[in-house]
């Protein structure tokens, strides 16, 4: 780990990433504020650059939009538009961050941030105590079976 996370977390730190696919990401907002609300960071956290490749998955998303499209026109999708993703501009999209701390008595911490765009949610978890990485498993399932 980095020496933020051995300051942070003297002990063994745990990571774990999940991904979630919704239609807008106002899906996700009201779920975080609903189930974490009392435990947002306020205000602006300095963190590292999200490496997730949210101009890639923009760039997926508009394509497969395209091809919804001509099926639509009635083309039955036989068109190819390669060309079209060759000349089209780069996306950048739009990268809005939320973060989480929490306490677990009697010295365990949880961190969580929340890199969202548009269509996707990359969730980072944190933790110096390894068991609690199940629990998170079973929080964002049951979000992702209410957004979808």
């Amino acid at each position: 780990g980095t020496a933020e996370e051995k300051q942070l977390f003297p002990h063994r730190a745990c990571r774990s990433v999940k991904v979630i696919d919704m239609e807008d990401k106002t899906d996700i907002k009201p779920l975080i504020t609903q189930n974490l609300g009392p435990f947002i960071v306020p205000g602006e956290v300095d963190l590292e650059d999200e490496d997730f490749d949210f101009e890639q998955e923009a760039e997926f998303s508009a394509y497969k939009a395209d091809q919804v499209h001509e099926l639509k026109r009635g083309t039955g999708g036989r068109r190819l538009v390669h060309g079209d993703l060759s000349s089209r501009k780069r996306l950048k999209p739009h990268v809005e961050a939320t973060c989480v701390i929490i306490f677990i008595p009697p010295r365990h911490h949880l961190l969580l941030r929340f890199a969202m765009s548009a269509k996707t949610c990359v969730v980072r978890v944190w933790t110096d105590r390894s068991h609690l990485l199940s629990y998170m498993d079973a929080l964002f399932n049951s979000w992702i079976a209410r957004i979808h």
